[in-house]
């Protein structure tokens, strides 16, 4: 993720919300993963003051992170963003936004957000 800082809490209404998003239009995305949505545990964030954040992911799962699905959207200002959605097997392990421009990547506006690819594909 770049730099990166702690701070540990539960995920918030409006990330759950784009995850929530991007899941239930991924036909391929596990059902267990929408299940867990509501109690993540975000344990680190980006540095550059983008939206990407990291999970807590259980010590027994020893699974490497791969994508889960990648997406796009927009933000509220209509810039558009990248997304890609990181699992330890099962288990959702981050969720990454991208902008293509110098500032910061926020959260896209849900309405905008359309899933690319699910799986290992880029």
């Amino acid at each position: 993720m770049g730099g990166s800082s702690q701070s540990e809490r539960l995920i918030s209404e409006a990330e759950a919300a784009v995850l929530q998003h991007l899941l239930a239009a991924d036909a391929q995305a596990p059902a267990s993963a929408l299940e867990s949505l509501r109690s993540l545990v975000v344990v680190d964030r980006c540095e550059c003051g983008c939206a990407s954040i990291d999970f807590a992911v259980p010590p027994s799962n020893t699974q490497q992170a791969s994508p889960l699905l990648h997406g796009s959207g927009r933000s509220a200002s209509g810039e558009e963003l990248g997304i890609i959605v990181w699992a330890n097997g099962e288990c959702i392990s981050g969720l990454e936004v991208t902008s293509y421009s110098n500032v910061p990547a926020p959260l896209p506006v849900l309405s905008s957000i359309q899933v690319v690819a699910g799986g290992d594909a880029a």
